[in-house]
């Protein structure tokens, strides 16, 4: 079942993160081809850079299905040091240019589950994981059913 998600607040950051960790075994982050180099800040391209040997190839994963023109996914790993990073940035809406790449993704055995489309500030969740789906809703999120939303 696919579910859309709006109105997080910053505050459940962090207890988002620790359900999708849990629950995840990889997660990625676009960069777009139509966006400047000079335009992107110097943490931009270190946080990339602290990722390279963490990159895995993504032919073999299932990517989210939002995608526009320009953009490229680079998948990552999770472990405890990329889960670090992905924790230090304080927030879903810190995820776009100049700072940090856009549209942070979770996957699990390949495949995207969650993953948060930072120019429309919404999730989309794509799971029957009932763990995750229970600890979204007890965190107080509003799960909108596929039906209810179309791109």
């Amino acid at each position: 079942m696919k579910y859309y998600i709006f109105k997080y607040t910053k505050q459940l950051y962090s207890e988002i993160l620790k359900i999708v960790f849990e629950n995840s075994d990889a997660f990625s982050v676009c960069v777009h081809k139509h966006i400047h180099k000079k335009d992107l800040s110097a943490n931009y391209f270190d946080f990339l850079e602290r990722l390279v040997p963490y990159e895995l190839d993504k032919t073999r994963f299932i990517l989210p299905d939002y995608q526009v023109s320009g953009q490229q996914y680079h998948i990552y790993s999770l472990n405890k040091t990329t889960k670090k990073m992905i924790s230090e940035t304080g927030g879903f809406e810190n995820w776009h240019s100049p700072d940090l790449p856009f549209d942070l993704s979770f996957y699990y055995k390949k495949t995207a589950f969650i993953w948060y489309i930072t120019m429309e500030d919404l999730f989309v969740l794509n799971t029957e994981n009932k763990d995750v789906i229970n600890g979204l809703r007890d965190l107080g999120l509003n799960l909108r059913e596929e039906n209810w939303f179309s791109f």
